[in-house]
């Protein structure tokens, strides 16, 4: 989590980009920890596509629910559109595009923008003004909103404002339950509580750098305690993963840091391949062994523990997913030998440049 991220400005960033059809520019706000809730619970993948894509969902739901209540606290009941049912930011909304300013939506939306306006609650005016302006399928300028309402263009301006600063404080409430949540999995794997941030770009605000022993030991207990999480910035997991290590606890750190960083993406990208065991002739002899000419094996842990030879090689097309294989193997290695669960070490070298590198790895 990362709650100086959540500003009106981020807030105002992501929405236009959600209103311009340009969810991929939703900004700092696509990390939060409420969007990770959001994927979990649909289901989806978790890339940036996806990330921008549910963040405009939460912001639309977040600015319809609390304008419901904004119209309950005065008491002129709700708007005919309900909240559909579901964790904030899980449900698939309509998609948002723009339409013409004279088309009967338009009207409509303004009917109601109007009735919001004409109870003097300035709460509610800046969250009806959110909706239209950023979710109605039809927007026009505020000129002629300002007009068609009676007002000013600098009063929808302050409402506007204001608006943003609401919507970042509800914001701040959602993420902080949503940390909450993921910092109280029980059972959950070890990978799952581990995350490392996105860079971030030089204008937008970043948290300090931790002293890397002090990295090192919140990584350490999220991977042994079940109800911990850690979350690290892309260059703490990049120290941590190239420092000498002076241990075997230190080393496992550095693969965990080096393998959780999101240029991997480990737990999307790996899936669980159907892998055929082959023993080469003479080499053990399948007759002698009385094991079929191939097993077929959905781990890799389980392959090279069904075989006593000295060395296994992993063949297939370019692509197919060797190197990720090898990666999430010596992921879960590594998260194994820091809970004890394992005693191997692993030492994951490229061999790219020595022999047909298109076929092994």
């Amino acid at each position: 989590m990362a709650v100086a991220t959540i500003t009106p400005e981020h807030v105002r960033e992501a929405l236009r980009a959600v209103s311009y059809a340009h969810p991929s520019r939703g900004g700092v706000l696509r990390d939060l920890d409420v969007i990770t809730i959001g994927l979990r619970h649909a289901g989806l993948a978790d890339t940036a596509a996806s990330r921008a894509w549910l963040l405009g969902r939460c912001l639309e739901r977040l600015v319809a629910r609390e304008r419901e209540h904004a119209r309950a606290r005065i008491g002129i009941g709700s708007v005919s559109e309900s909240e559909p049912p579901g964790p904030i930011g899980v449900t698939a909304l309509p998609p948002i595009s723009q339409g013409c300013s004279s088309s009967p939506d338009t009207t409509a939306a303004l009917d109601q923008l109007a009735s919001d306006f004409r109870n003097g609650d300035f709460e509610l005016e800046a969250w009806a003004l959110l909706h239209f302006r950023y979710f109605a399928l039809a927007r026009p300028t505020l000129c002629v909103v300002a007009t068609e309402l009676g007002v000013t263009y600098r009063t929808l301006a302050r409402r506007l404002k204001r608006g943003h600063r609401q919507l970042a404080a509800v914001l701040l409430e959602e993420e902080l339950k949503a940390s909450h949540l993921l910092a109280v999995r029980p059972g959950a794997p070890p990978r799952d509580r581990v995350t490392v941030r996105r860079a971030v770009a030089s204008s937008e605000p970043t948290q300090p750098d931790r002293p890397l022993d002090a990295v090192a030991r919140s990584l350490l207990e999220a991977v042994t305690t079940d109800d911990v999480v850690a979350s690290l910035s892309l260059h703490e997991a990049g120290e941590l993963a190239r420092r000498q290590a002076e241990d075997l606890t230190e080393y496992r750190l550095g693969r965990v840091a080096e393998w959780s960083q999101r240029r991997y993406h480990l737990d999307e990208r790996f899936v669980s391949l159907s892998m055929q065991l082959d023993r080469c002739p003479g080499a053990g002899g399948d007759v002698d062994s009385g094991r079929p000419a191939a097993e077929r094996f959905t781990n890799l842990g389980d392959a090279i523990a069904a075989v006593t030879e000295p060395a296994v090689v992993v063949l297939g097309p370019p692509g197919s997913g060797k190197s990720t294989l090898l990666r999430h193997h010596e992921l879960q290695l590594a998260l194994d030998g820091l809970r004890g669960l394992a005693d191997a070490v692993t030492f994951l070298v490229s061999l790219d440049g020595h022999g047909d590198s298109d076929q092994t790895d």
